[in-house]
């Protein structure tokens, strides 16, 4: 990009894993790009859904503590709706981390143990007209992988 080269970065899926749905939608989104291009013969297929996202945010730990997610990847989250809850060893509540805007998970930490300032949930922030038409898209799917 610093040479002046437009620049796609895809990531998808869990860290340090190859995991074979991701990689082929990812390759589909490439070949898709160079027919765009017309790098390559044929048309390319518009996705049902194409939001930009501009703006990203680290939602991070308060205390430390055992780390029970109310969230999953992809999952469209409203202004305050609960991201997860910190309980000490003996179950006490320590506290719990809400969205602080309406958007979208991008990412969340692996680990069932957090301290202080540590990463939790990746969220994408999306505007209103956004948010409903990632909900709309997204839940249907949501519950079809809840089966």
């Amino acid at each position: 990009m610093a040479a002046g080269v437009p620049t796609i970065v895809y990531e998808a899926g869990s860290a340090r894993r190859l995991e074979r749905p991701f990689i082929r939608t990812g390759i589909a989104g490439i070949l898709n790009v160079m027919r765009f291009l017309r790098m390559l013969p044929g048309e390319p297929e518009e996705p049902p859904l194409r939001l930009r996202i501009e703006r990203t945010y680290w939602v991070r730990a308060q205390a430390g503590g055992i780390l029970d997610l109310q969230v999953s990847l992809g999952e469209p989250l409203r202004r305050g709706a609960p991201i997860s809850i910190n309980t000490n060893p003996f179950g006490r509540e320590r506290s719990q981390l809400k969205a602080p805007y309406g958007g979208m998970v991008l990412g969340l930490t692996q680990s069932p143990l957090v301290h202080p300032g540590d990463a939790v949930c990746h969220l994408a922030r999306l505007d209103a007209r956004e948010l409903r038409a990632w909900d709309a898209y997204w839940r249907p799917r949501r519950r079809l992988d809840d089966v």
